[in-house]
């Protein structure tokens, strides 16, 4: 039985769309897909459908006449810098299962394009998240795999892609914790030809729980790059992703694909954390946002190993005062963030020491003196009447007062508030030598 062009476009729809929301054109309220032309006049249809970051439009051209076309998802920005395109017109003679290519995006606001007379389009445009953001794994970053290889990969960016890539070979990544309505995308080269074959992901191990799956389509050669998208079913926690390549039916032992990276949606632990002492009872800590994310958790120690307490729950800004503690204590902090219930993995560790601002009196020296050591040498002796809590103290020390190059001569000393000493054993027959204290909080 041979099929018509009404069986393919139909296909499409209910594949690439993933099933997809309508999308109200005419007055949009998420998105707006605007016909450079006057539609009455042109006899065009056209349609829209969103499922999680993927929007496919569909143009019907009635009439004879080439007309352009203005794809631009408002409140939303274009993340991919093609678009695919599919296209099926009985009259300019493609093949009845449609013809696949991509085109340049314009910007990340819109993509232009043209749609011939008589002529069905398809336009797959990937979108960025509104909330949480895309976490880019390369593929050759596994923790473990089978079967497959690395090779130089011509891709944007270059570096390695994974190859030799056949029938229930799989790539396993650690420590992925996914968010609710999570999805993953993949970068993918499909040779012409190549068997027909989709990428599962599964839960914990190679014959876990499939959480997501997508067919992998011809992209035109093994270094011709395509980026595909699937939804996951909704998880929890920290786990082990594992890719498994599937060939559809029976196996023939030949190459599938080859893979570059994925991005997934994940819970992403806030970076540029920072700590600063507001005084011996106070520090001030700070990090930058994180997109999507609902709050903010913080916890603290004071090892570095821990054990670390929560301290801070709820806070949905991006800076947070914790009060009441020891003065000279060093607190380590590590902070997540929370998108909808689900908590990142910990940020990087951060640590300071509570301390006052440096004052005048906190720098000044008392007193200074000498006296033999009985090894024919002499300790030079340098006091602080009034260290700082939690302030550095550190002296340095060099042959010339003129001189931009001073070295350490003490270790550092970790002010308490009252008298700070230091000795500096001097050597017999030594020449002359300038000192002064360097002085600092964190």
């Amino acid at each position: 039985m041979t099929r018509n062009v009404k069986h393919f476009i139909f296909r499409k729809l209910s594949t690439t769309s993933n099933y997809g929301y309508a999308l109200d054109i005419n007055q949009p309220a998420e998105f707006s897909v605007g016909v450079a032309s006057d539609q009455a006049d042109a006899g065009t249809s056209t349609s829209a459908l969103i499922r999680g970051n993927l929007m496919t439009v569909w143009v019907m051209n009635h009439s004879v006449n080439s007309l352009p076309i203005r794809i631009s998802p408002t409140g939303r920005t274009v993340s991919e810098a093609t678009a695919k395109r599919t296209r099926w017109s009985e009259v300019a003679g493609l093949s009845v299962d449609g013809v696949a290519d991509s085109i340049p995006t314009t910007s990340n606001t819109s993509v232009w394009s043209t749609i011939a007379g008589n002529s069905v389009y398809c336009y797959e445009v990937l979108l960025n998240p509104i909330g949480p953001q895309f976490t880019r794994i390369e593929a050759e970053s596994f923790a473990a795999n089978s079967g497959t290889a690395t090779e130089t990969c011509a891709d944007v960016g270059g570096g390695l892609n994974v190859t030799n890539i056949v029938n229930n070979n799989w790539l396993r990544f650690d420590n992925l914790i996914p968010v609710t309505d999570a999805v993953l995308r993949f970068r993918v080269a499909r040779s012409t030809g190549a068997p027909d074959s989709r990428i599962e992901v599964r839960l914990d191990s190679v014959t876990g729980t499939v959480i997501g799956s997508i067919a992998v389509p011809e992209t035109g050669g093994s270094q011709i790059w395509e980026t595909i998208e699937a939804p996951l079913a909704p998880v929890s926690g920290s786990h082990s992703i594992y890719l498994k390549f599937v060939e559809n039916g029976s196996s023939t032992g030949t190459a599938l694909l080859n893979l570059n990276s994925f991005s997934i949606l994940a819970a992403t632990a806030p970076g540029s954390f920072a700590s600063a002492p507001d005084s011996t009872t106070q520090i001030a800590l700070s990090w930058a946002a994180v997109a999507g994310a609902t709050s903010y958790e913080v916890s603290r120690s004071t090892a570095i190993g821990g054990p670390y307490t929560t301290i801070a729950t709820g806070l949905t800004g991006t800076s947070y005062a914790d009060s009441g503690l020891t003065g000279g204590t060093r607190y380590y902090y590590k902070i997540r963030a929370v998108f909808s219930g689900v908590a990142s993995a910990d940020s990087t560790t951060i640590s300071t020491v509570t301390s006052n601002p440096i004052t005048a009196a906190n720098v000044a020296i008392g007193s200074v003196s000498s006296e033999s050591n009985g090894g024919g040498g002499t300790d030079f002796r340098i006091t602080m009447p009034s260290s700082g809590l939690g302030q550095f103290y550190q002296v340095l020390g060099s042959g010339d007062l003129a001189s931009p190059i001073w070295v350490n001569e003490s270790a550092v000393l970790m002010g308490n508030g009252g008298l700070l000493q230091f000795d500096l054993p001097i050597a017999l027959g030594t020449a002359r030598r300038f000192y002064k204290v360097k002085v600092w909080r964190e």
